[in-house]
């Protein structure tokens, strides 16, 4: 070895390294994102289980409606026999 690397430098003599402060600022914790695909699957279910009641209400309002129609076709039958 040389004698120049045993022997400090004046410059790295002066050269001192002090602690290092890291600030790390206290933020609130950001909503857990929802991926897009769950969303967009999420709202085609609502879009189609909406549609599906929509059918179930049409479905039930026609057996409804088919039901009254037999009751006053059963009643009229029914008057006709007791008037003979």
């Amino acid at each position: 070895m040389s004698s120049q690397e045993d022997e400090p430098n004046s410059k790295d003599e002066a050269f001192h390294m002090s602690s290092i402060q890291v600030i790390v600022p206290h933020s609130t914790p950001e909503k857990p994102e929802i991926p897009i695909f769950d969303t967009t699957m999420s709202i085609l279910n609502m879009i189609r289980e909406k549609k599906e009641k929509e059918r179930q209400l049409i479905k039930d309002a026609q057996i409804k409606r088919l039901a009254m129609e037999q009751k006053k076709k059963m009643e009229s039958q029914n008057a006709q026999r007791l008037r003979l």
